[in-house]
């Protein structure tokens, strides 16, 4: 057992500690708060070490594996690999050879709407653009600065904007959202784009309420296509 040396302050609100109570109650074995702390702590560091599965969990998963394996189903798992690694604790080994299931990242909230925003700014972008006579559309990209005749959304930087352009890919490509981004578009930038995005919404945020049954005229495409 290892020594308690080390002693410090904690502070708790009346909810949280009322929390610890509750799991405290819910033990076997009485323990103290001091040792439910302990217990929490532990396993809160041994969870982001390694997944940690209940053990109704394990039982579903064993028995999915059981008729997977026996009704022959094809899954691109190997249920019987899955089953003895439940079985023995190996969990790391199921981290190990489906890297791309077993995994601790998730989206963050903040990141996802960010991403909307973007692709709801773009679709206005591109909408009103389309709209424009020939010599609009020449004004546009000569005073934007735009090199291509057509002003398209070309994406995230697939290197080093990695989660904003995987959001985007699932948002159009899984869940068929913004779909006129669909066809067949990388979305890869190849190159840094966000913080002109970024730029470009703050400019076109304020408009955004105002295009109702319009779309962006030529002077506010080139106001926030500089920005870019």
């Amino acid at each position: 057992m290892n020594t308690m040396t080390e002693r410090f302050e904690m502070r708790f609100d009346p909810a949280t500690l009322a929390r610890i109570d509750a799991w405290r109650d819910d033990q076997f074995d009485p323990i103290s708060r001091a040792e439910a702390i302990r217990t929490l702590v532990d396993a809160g560091l041994n969870r982001t070490a390694q997944p940690r599965f209940s053990d109704g969990e394990k039982l579903n998963s064993v028995l999915l594996c059981h008729l997977i394996d026996h009704l022959n189903v094809p899954s691109g798992l190997n249920p019987k690999f899955v089953s003895n690694a439940l079985h023995e604790g190996h969990y790391w080994a199921l981290d190990w050879e489906y890297p791309g299931l077993f995994h601790s990242h998730a989206d963050d909230r903040a990141t996802v709407s960010e991403v909307v925003n973007i692709l709801d700014m773009w679709s206005f972008i591109e909408e009103g653009f389309e709209a424009l006579t020939a010599s609009e559309k020449k004004r546009v990209c000569a005073e934007a600065n735009w090199y291509d005749e057509n002003i398209t959304f070309h994406g995230f930087d697939g290197n080093n904007e990695t989660e904003h352009f995987s959001i985007a890919g699932f948002l159009i490509k899984d869940m068929a959202r913004f779909s006129r981004f669909g066809n067949d578009r990388s979305l890869n930038s190849h190159s840094e784009s966000l913080s002109g995005h970024r730029r470009m919404f703050q400019e076109f945020e304020p408009i955004r309420a105002k295009l109702v049954g319009r779309r962006l005229s030529s002077d506010e495409l080139i106001a926030v296509l500089n920005l870019r």
